[in-house]
């Protein structure tokens, strides 16, 4: 798809009685429509809803998908970890690479 994802986006999922909520940028309804089906699929999850945030503001939710800072790829936002200086990272070997890096005078 040639357009910029510019619109945030907010889904729903159910996995075992338990909601997971998610947010996202996509470029439309069909790139939106896209993601969600895709993550649910990788997730196997079952998808309760989806809708362009501007509808539910009032909603807080961790990522759908992530950047790493450290290795430049994009990664499910379900097992990011963040560090002191808010940089997010998709493993534990990123982690230990941006502190080295990024931290390395700092106790």
């Amino acid at each position: 798809m040639s357009e910029f994802p510019s619109e945030l986006w907010i889904a729903c999922f159910v996995k075992d009685g338990k909601r997971i909520v998610r947010k996202f940028w996509a470029a439309g309804y069909y790139d939106a429509y896209d993601k969600v089906l895709r993550y649910a699929e990788k997730r196997r999850v079952n998808i309760e809803w989806f809708t362009e945030r501007i509808y539910c503001h009032h909603i807080r939710c961790r990522e759908l998908e992530s950047f790493c800072v450290y290795c430049n790829r994009m990664f499910d936002g379900s097992n990011s970890i963040e560090c002191s200086c808010k940089a997010v990272l998709c493993s534990i070997e990123c982690y230990n690479g941006h502190k080295l890096f990024k931290h390395k005078g700092s106790s």
